[in-house]
């Protein structure tokens, strides 16, 4: 089943929408620059980098 998901573009979804869903999340990952808006979580490099990396993992 992981082959056929896209794990940067699922994996920078998921953390996105945990920081944007739950904001007190964001004290966690206060390394990655402007979290301060919805668009500005969704373009950030680290944030799709870490979505990624956690998706690896499974």
């Amino acid at each position: 089943i992981w082959a056929k998901i896209d794990i940067e573009e699922a994996g920078a979804a998921a953390l996105s929408r945990l920081l944007v869903v739950y904001p007190w999340t964001q004290r966690y990952f206060s390394n990655f620059g402007n979290l301060s808006s919805p668009t500005a979580i969704a373009g950030n490099p680290r944030v799709r980098a870490h979505g990624k990396k956690v998706l690896t993992s499974f």
